[in-house]
């Protein structure tokens, strides 16, 4: 491929991958109020098909990091593509981070502390992408809650165990941590010279202190915190904005842009994508700004039940 058909294909994959964020999104929010509600079914129900939509945006990620403009060359992204195909995901996953590697260092197998940290990414690659996937191929395959061994043949304790402690909260720090690995991929590939260890380095000291933050979540604290459930004609809990940020002259997605709208404040993620919603009915000032870039203002308008979506490009000063 060329490097304009890679680009290409990162727009497209973007494009899914946002999609998928706020179908995920929504689901979280359709959770929530359940388990307001104490409707334990359906609170199971939605979080099983969270699990799909999980993994099924992990995918689209990966193929997403891939084809990072100014990344992997194309003759990268077929020996990735290929191992991917003979060797499933997770072995694509630790191909695709040793070549970033190599554009760091190409000896770093011969550097400690270069391995160390490789070592530690492959054990997080493990833990929250190998997971999840082998409990979603269960779900997919029909193993709701039950799962069976490799053959079929008899009860996989273990699967089924970890099926029925299925969590939003653990499939939220899921993908959190599949964020920061996409960040990491891409200080390493992008600018392996110059940002390494600006930016690699501060993303893994972030993951790191994630991880140990969220060892401390729990499904009933998150429950202590959920309002209850106000018999109301109108709720604002659905209105709110959200806004897709992208470079106006390269049309790369901008990460870390500030979202003001009144007293609320949202910085967007990895693809650019920042909302904030419970914003009541009106007219509203929103602000979108980012170091380095012109910053704009748009009015807009809220009404009950309705996210605003828009597509927001920024000019650099």
């Amino acid at each position: 491929m060329t490097q304009q058909e890679i680009y290409e294909l990162y727009v497209l994959q973007s494009k899914n991958v946002r999609k998928l964020k706020k179908v995920e999104s929504n689901l979280v929010r359709t959770i929530n109020n359940y388990l307001k509600k104490n409707d334990t079914f359906q609170v199971e129900l939605n979080t099983k098909l969270y699990a799909l939509v999980y993994c099924t945006l992990s995918e689209a990620q990966f193929i997403q990091i891939v084809n990072t403009p100014d990344g992997f060359l194309d003759t990268e992204i077929e020996k990735i593509k290929l191992e991917k195909s003979k060797n499933g995901l997770i072995k694509a996953w630790e191909l695709l981070f040793d070549m970033a590697f190599d554009k760091v260092n190409v000896n770093w197998k011969s550097d400690i502390d270069l391995t160390a940290r490789k070592n530690e990414l492959q054990k997080i690659i493990d833990t929250y992408i190998k997971i999840p996937s082998e409990l979603r191929n269960k779900i997919a395959h029909g193993q709701w809650d039950y799962a069976l061994n490799r053959e079929n043949t008899a009860l996989n304790k273990i699967k089924t165990q970890e099926l029925k402690s299925l969590t939003v909260v653990q499939i939220k720090i899921w993908s959190e941590i599949h964020q920061f690995l996409g960040l990491i991929v891409r200080d390493l590939i992008q600018s392996p010279k110059n940002g390494f260890h600006n930016n690699y380095w501060v993303d893994l000291v972030k993951l790191q202190q994630f991880i140990i933050d969220s060892n401390s979540w729990t499904m009933n604290k998150r429950i202590k915190t959920l309002r209850p459930v106000k018999q109301v004609k109108t709720c604002a809990y659905h209105n709110g904005i959200s806004i897709n940020v992208t470079d106006e002259t390269t049309g790369a997605e901008l990460k870390g842009v500030l979202l003001s709208v009144n007293d609320k404040t949202s910085l967007s993620d990895i693809d650019g994508v920042a909302e904030i919603i419970k914003i009541k009915q009106g007219t509203y000032n929103a602000t979108v700004s980012l170091d380095g870039y012109v910053s704009q203002t748009l009015k807009v308008l809220i009404e009950i039940g309705t996210l605003v979506e828009l597509d927001v490009k920024l000019a650099k000063v």
